[in-house]
């Protein structure tokens, strides 16, 4: 309702045309004013928004509770099943994680063989194509000796 009558006043005074100074800052303040008003109406709407879920969860927390009430035994053994999966569970991961463990450790071992055959073989190699380019430096030596001698 204050907003309405502020966005009056504000067309009023812009009708009016009155351009002086004075008119301009009150303009200016209403529609501040309204800006505000605006503002403190949709928070308003967000504490109502709030409190109508506040109301719904403590609606939920009721029922639960006359539930546990009702039949305790029932969230007893819940608790007692949910305790029993759980220890399930942590069983299942320390086998999974050991089996993992002791495969890696067959991959490592393996992957440290194969690189040690790879350098091997690679040191052969290169050894053999040290020789080879020896012989043919030799060989080139020779040639380029024989080539000068000839001259």
């Amino acid at each position: 309702m204050i907003i309405k009558f502020r966005e009056e006043r504000i067309s009023k005074l812009e009708k009016e045309g009155q351009s002086s100074l004075m008119a301009e800052g009150v303009i200016e303040e209403l529609r501040k004013e309204v800006a505000m008003w605006k503002e403190a109406s949709e928070h308003n709407t967000q504490a109502a928004k709030l409190f109508a879920e506040k109301n719904d969860l403590q609606k939920k927390l009721d029922s639960i509770d006359q539930e546990v009430k009702a039949n305790p035994e029932s969230l007893t053994s819940q608790v007692k099943s949910l305790s029993e999966f759980n220890e399930s569970l942590n069983l299942y991961l320390k086998s999974y994680c050991e089996e993992s463990k002791i495969e890696l450790e067959r991959e490592l071992a393996q992957a440290k063989i194969d690189l040690a055959e790879y350098s091997e073989e690679s040191t052969l190699k290169l050894r053999e194509v040290e020789a080879s380019y020896q012989s043919r430096l030799s060989q080139q030596e020779s040639s380029f000796k024989e080539t000068l001698d000839s001259y």
